[in-house]
Order: C-alpha cells, then structure tokens, then sequence
C-alpha cells in the first residue's frame, strides 16, 4: 500500500517580533529588547507633535501683502528663523 504524503497549508501565515525577552515567565532581568522596536504611544505622540507644528507655522497673507515681492521677503525671513 503506498500513500502520497502532502501538506496542506490551512489558513494565513503570521510572524511574531520579538519585543522583549524576560528572564522569568512575567518579569524579571531583560535578557533581550528589540533596538527597533517603538510604541504605539510614542509613534502617535510624534503624529500629534507634527501636526501642531504645522499648524503653528501656517502662513496666513494680509491684504498689505499682495505683491509677490513682498511674500517672497516674508517667506525668505521665515526660512532664515529656521521656519519651512
């Protein structure tokens, strides 16, 4: 009797990163932690941040400020305050 051995793979894939290696079930030394691990937290800190200053640095043109000269020397003064 022969049989024909296959494997079937049955449902998705998933991988799991390390984050950080205890030396106890819960606790304990760290025996390892991922250099390129970031919170969540921490990411969407940085989201919230960016937005401020975006915000902050909105550039709102005054009726005194029609000519294009004048906004090319209002955006050449902010560039050099170190403002995009």
């Amino acid at each position: 009797m022969e049989e024909d051995a296959s494997l079937v793979e049955i449902g998705p894939r998933f991988v799991l990163n390390l984050i950080r290696i205890f030396q106890g079930s819960f606790g304990g030394p760290t025996l390892y932690e991922s250099p390129h691990f970031e919170p969540p937290n921490t990411r969407r800190r940085m989201i919230r941040q960016n937005e401020k200053r975006r915000e902050q640095q909105e550039v709102f043109w005054t009726p005194a400020e029609a000519t294009d000269t004048q906004k090319q020397l209002r955006l050449t003064q902010m560039k050099r305050k170190g403002l995009p």
